[in-house]
């Protein structure tokens, strides 16, 4: 073989390679982006289903915040012949949230699992407080307690308890209520923090007065001091409590 034609053959096989290489990386492309298209309609298609799922987590947050102004002692009690007691996420809940988690990206993803995190400690935590801590809330603050009587520091204590509770409720609300025009696919994105002020807002719609009792002021400047509005559900409980809770299907706590 001539150099000439050593140097044609040379420049033949380079060519080969170099077309090659372009038809594979066109093929991982074409396949990357028929990926993220099929994630994209499977999120668009569990969309429905999350909004759902959202609007009655919403639902049962504001139970349990009514919770706190309605029962003298700790549920589970029965009122009027009902019986009142917490409720958590339904396991059905959990199962489309993750999924929506699975199918999301980035801030989104976050969010989502926040809800999860977020309901699951708000819930651990209610049913951990022993029943001493217990103070029924009114619209004025806190009314007397029933089980714990006496030390005026231990009551304050048991009241800012109570206090935090009501607004660790409100923030899950709030979180879950920040992923609707997600859901609604009115938006591409969820806020990655709740403000304080829909806090207060949702705080003085539960108390009709734009004046704050002087215990929830004190609760929102603890967690204020103690991180945020949302570093109640991170720290230990991101790792996972063995204590938690586990879910019913029914979506009552399981004390077993």
């Amino acid at each position: 073989m001539t150099l000439v034609a050593a140097v044609v053959a040379w420049r033949s096989v380079m060519k080969q390679i170099e077309s090659n290489e372009k038809l594979a990386k066109e093929q991982v492309a074409r396949e990357a982006k028929q990926a993220e298209e099929a994630r994209k309609n499977a999120l668009r298609a569990v969309k429905p289903r999350l909004l759902k799922c959202l609007v009655e987590l919403m639902d049962i947050a504001t139970r349990n915040i009514k919770l706190h102004f309605d029962c003298e002692t700790k549920p589970p009690v029965t009122k009027k012949g009902k019986q009142l007691d917490f409720f958590d996420m339904p396991e059905a809940n959990v199962e489309i949230i993750a999924k929506a988690i699975e199918l999301s990206r980035d801030t989104v993803s976050k969010r989502l699992a926040d809800i999860i995190q977020s309901f699951q400690v708000a819930i651990w935590e209610e049913q951990d407080d022993d029943g001493e801590v217990w103070v029924q809330l009114t619209k004025n603050g806190c009314a007397e307690s029933t089980t714990s009587e006496g030390i005026s520091s231990k009551m304050e204590h048991n009241c800012q308890t109570m206090c935090s509770r009501v607004i660790e409720w409100i923030v899950v609300y709030a979180i879950a209520q920040s992923a609707l025009g997600f859901a609604r696919s009115m938006s591409d994105d969820i806020a990655e923090t709740v403000d304080k002020n829909t806090v207060i807002n949702k705080l003085t719609s539960l108390f009709k007065s734009n004046i704050l009792p002087d215990e929830f002021n004190k609760a929102l400047d603890n967690l204020d001091s103690f991180g945020g509005l949302e570093s109640w559900y991170g720290g230990n409980h991101a790792k996972g409590d063995t204590n938690m809770p586990r879910f019913k299907s029914n979506g009552k706590v399981n004390n077993g």
